[in-house]
């Protein structure tokens, strides 16, 4: 069984993320972008507030995989008859 570490994502891990995304992603539209904007894309994730960074190093310490996100909240009123 692989063992595996889940870690922050940190700006030195910026260029192997793009990496990653262009090898598993070649034909999708993000990648059409090129490493240029992936870079700048994955590394909003560590200045924007509502961004989630984290990886998947194997033991050596090579990326598996990574996970970013943007949260979102939406804040609904409560009904006015509750």
């Amino acid at each position: 069984m692989l063992r595996i570490e889940i870690t922050s994502l940190s700006s030195s891990h910026i260029k192997s993320v793009v990496d990653v995304h262009l090898k598993a992603f070649p034909n999708f539209f993000l990648s059409f972008l090129g490493p240029r904007f992936l870079n700048e894309f994955y590394g909003s994730f560590l200045v924007d507030a509502q961004g989630v960074g984290y990886l998947a190093l194997s033991p050596s310490g090579h990326l598996v995989s990574p996970v970013c996100f943007k949260r979102f909240f939406i804040v609904v009123p409560p009904p006015d008859n509750v």
